[in-house]
C-alpha cells in the first residue's frame, strides 16, 4: 500500500515507484526527497510487477518516476522532470541524464555528456532513440530510475505490455522501452541518476533474458532483423572462433600510418599471410587492421584496432571512446600501462569494448626503434656542438620554425629540423603544412652554423637518435622520444590549424615539459645547465611503452588464435581487464 507524503494541493502530485529496493534505500531517499507533493509505492520482487501494474491504473496522481536500488538520486529530480512537462506539452517522458560512481564513491565517468551533441534542446522520438541504442549497442536512455512520466500517458501504455511474459530480471527493462517505444521524450539540463557499478556488478546475468525479450517482442516493435540480433547477441555470449582464410588487409590514410603497420605486415607474411595494403576503407576483406580515425570494421570478417598516434584524441582524454568506438571490433590493440588505465575509465561503455577485449600489446614502432632494438638506419651528420635540440613539429604553421630557430641559435647547441610531411601529402587540403615546410627551409637553410635539416620523410625515431631534447608543439613524437630516454618540450601556445580559427597546442600528457613560446631560450638554457631534471623519461617509458621488440609477434598470436590457427597464448596475460561493471541495453 502507498504512503501518502508531503502533500500539498498547490503542487502536482507524484508517485514514486521504488522497485525491489530495501527499507533502508527507501527511508534514505524519501528523507532527502524536496519535493512537496509526493506519495510512495515500493514492490520487493520482479515477480510483482503485475500488481504494480494494476496499482498504477487505479491510482491518482500526476507524474510517475521510479527508484532503484544501487542509485543515488541528487534532490530537485522531480520539480525538475515536472517543470520540463510543465514547459513542453505533449512530452511523455522526460530523463535524466546517468553517471556512474565506484565502491569509493567516485564518479567514474560522465558517461551521458554526449546528450545533448546527440540531441539538443529538441524533443524526440522514443522509438527512433531505442532502435539507434539497440543496433549500436549503446544505451543513451540510461534505466527506468532516470524517467518520469506523466500518470495519463503510463495508463495508456502499461495494458499493452507483456509483462507476464517477460522474464523477471527483464521486467523493469521491459517497462522502459515500451514507454520509450511510445512516446516523445525530452532530456533534462543536468544529471540526478548515479548508478553504482563496482566489480562485482555482472551485467551479464540477464544477458540471456534480455535476448529472448528481445527476439520475442522488442525486435519486432522496432523492426530489428535476426541478424542484427545474432550481432548484438555475441557481443554478449561466448565467442565461437572460425577458421579464416589467411588473408590481412592492411587499411591506412597516409603514409605515415602505412610505416606504422609495416612491421606487423613483415610478421604476418612470415607466418604465411597473404597481405595487401589499400587506402579504400570500405573494401570488403576477411581480416584488415584499421588504426586510422574512420574506418569500417563491419566489411571485415574479423577485424583489429590499432592506434597510429600514442597522443591519439588527447584533447578528449580520457573520453577518447566515445568519439571514437571500438565495439565494432573484434580485438583492440593498446601501447602499454597508460593506456590500458585510459581505456579502463571508458569500459563501463560499451562503445569502448571489441568483442573479444583490448590487448596491451605494444606499440608498433616498438619492434624497431627503441635502446635495446638493433636500429641501423641512423642518420649521419656532423655537428657543431656536444648537444642538439631536435624541432619536430605536428603542424608547420605561424612561423613555428622561424620562433625556435631564432631563440636558439646563438646558443651553444645544434639545432636540428625534423619536418613531416607524410601525414599531410593524401589530403590537398593540407597542402599550405607542405609549403609552409618548404618555405620555413628556404628562409632558413644556409644561414645558422650550428642549423641542419633532415629530410622531412626521415621516421622519427631515426632523428630522435641524434638529439638530447625534443621540441614539438603537440605531436605524439614527444611520447615517442621516451623510447630512446629524450626528454620533450612542448611549446603549448603554438597554434594549430585543423579547425578555423585555429587552436593552442594540446598537451595533457605529464612526461613533457610545457612551456611558451617566449621561454623557450630560458628552458634550453635551463637544460644546457643540467638543470631540467623534474620528469624522468626512463621512469615514464616503462608506464607507456610495453611488449618491447615482441608487439608485432603479440599481435599476430592474437590474430592467429581469433581467426582459428594454431597460436602461443602468452598474449593473454596482457589482456586489460575491467575494474568496473559495464553499461548494457538492460541496465
Amino acid at each position: 500500500m502507498p504512503d501518502n507524503i508531503n502533500v500539498s494541493n498547490q503542487l502536482p502530485s507524484a508517485l514514486l515507484v521504488f522497485l525491489c529496493c530495501s527499507p533502508e534505500e527507501i527511508d534514505d531517499y524519501v528523507s532527502q526527497e524536496s519535493y512537496g507533493n509526493f506519495q510512495v509505492v515500493s514492490i520487493d520482487s520482479p515477480d510483482d510487477f503485475p500488481d504494480l501494474f494494476s496499482f498504477i491504473l487505479d491510482c491518482e496522481c500526476d507524474y510517475i518516476s521510479f527508484v532503484e536500488p544501487e542509485h543515488v538520486y541528487e534532490s530537485g529530480r522531480l520539480a525538475a522532470a515536472i517543470n520540463e512537462f510543465l514547459s513542453n506539452p505533449g512530452t511523455d517522458l522526460v530523463i535524466s541524464p546517468r553517471q556512474f560512481y565506484d565502491d569509493s564513491a567516485n564518479v567514474i565517468l560522465n558517461v551521458y555528456s554526449q546528450y545533448h551533441d546527440y540531441f539538443p534542446g529538441k524533443t524526440i522520438g522514443g522509438r527512433s532513440l531505442l532502435q539507434d541504442c539497440v543496433l549500436n549497442d549503446l544505451c543513451l536512455y540510461g534505466d527506468i530510475s532516470c524517467a518520469m512520466i506523466p500518470a495519463t500517458y503510463a495508463k495508456r501504455i502499461l495494458p499493452i505490455i507483456p509483462i507476464d511474459m517477460v522474464m523477471p530480471g527483464i521486467r523493469s527493462t521491459a517497462l522502459y522501452h515500451y514507454l520509450l517505444i511510445n512516446g516523445n521524450l525530452r532530456y533534462l539540463d543536468t544529471a540526478y541518476v548515479y548508478k553504482h557499478l563496482s566489480a562485482k556488478t555482472d551485467a551479464h546475468d540477464n544477458a540471456s533474458a534480455f535476448f529472448e525479450y528481445l527476439k520475442l517482442f522488442l525486435a519486432r516493435e522496432l523492426g530489428i532483423t535476426n541478424e542484427q540480433i545474432y550481432e548484438l547477441e555475441s557481443r554478449y555470449k561466448k565467442y565461437r572462433i572460425s577458421v579464416l582464410k589467411k588473408e590481412i588487409t592492411f587499411f591506412y590514410q597516409n603514409q605515415s600510418e602505412l610505416d606504422l603497420l609495416t612491421p606487423l605486415m613483415e610478421e604476418a607474411s612470415r607466418r604465411g599471410y597473404i597481405c595487401t595494403s589499400t587506402m579504400n576503407i570500405t573494401q570488403q576483406v576477411v581480416i584488415g587492421v584499421y588504426c586510422s580515425h574512420t574506418n569500417f570494421p563491419e566489411n571485415a570478417r574479423f577485424s583489429i584496432i590499432l592506434l597510429h598516434d600514442m597522443t591519439q584524441g588527447c584533447d578528449v582524454w580520457p573520453l577518447y571512446w566515445q568519439t571514437e568506438s571500438w565495439n565494432k571490433y573484434d580485438l583492440g590493440i593498446l601501447p602499454g600501462e597508460f593506456w590500458a588505465d585510459l581505456w579502463k575509465q571508458n569500459a563501463v561503455l560499451s562503445c569502448a569494448r571489441p568483442r573479444y577485449g583490448v590487448f596491451a600489446l605494444g606499440f608498433l614502432k616498438n619492434d624497431r626503434y627503441g635502446e635495446g632494438c638493433s636500429t641501423t638506419d641512423k642518420p649521419q651528420i656532423e655537428m657543431k656542438y656536444d648537444k642538439t635540440i631536435l624541432y619536430a613539429p605536428s603542424w608547420e604553421y605561424d612561423d613555428k620554425e622561424d620562433d625556435f630557430i631564432l631563440a636558439l641559435q646563438s646558443l651553444p647547441v645544434n639545432l636540428l629540423i625534423k619536418q613531416n610531411k607524410k601525414s599531410f601529402r593524401s589530403n590537398e587540403a593540407f597542402q599550405f603544412v607542405i609549403d609552409n615546410i618548404d618555405n620555413m627551409r628556404a628562409l632558413h637553410e644556409g644561414k645558422y652554423d650550428n642549423l641542419y635539416y633532415l629530410d622531412p620523410d626521415t621516421e622519427f625515431l631515426q632523428a630522435v637518435q641524434l638529439c638530447d631534447l625534443v621540441v614539438s608543439d603537440e605531436s605524439s613524437v614527444m611520447t615517442e622520444a621516451l623510447l630512446y630516454g629524450i626528454p620533450s618540450v612542448a611549446v603549448t601556445d603554438w597554434l594549430i590549424p585543423d579547425m578555423v580559427p585555429a587552436r593552442k597546442a594540446i598537451v595533457p600528457t605529464d612526461w613533457v615539459y610545457r612551456i611558451k613560446r617566449v621561454e623557450l631560450r630560458e628552458t634550453i638554457e635551463k637544460f644546457i645547465r643540467g638543470e631540467l631534471n623534474e620528469i624522468d623519461p626512463e621512469e615514464w617509458k616503462n608506464k607507456v611503452f610495453g611488449n618491447s621488440g615482441h608487439v608485432s609477434a603479440g599481435i599476430m598470436d592474437a590474430i592467429d588464435y581469433y581467426t582459428g590457427n594454431p597460436s602461443n597464448t602468452e598474449f593473454m596475460q596482457n589482456k586489460i581487464e575491467q575494474n568496473a561493471g559495464i553499461s548494457t541495453l538492460w541496465n
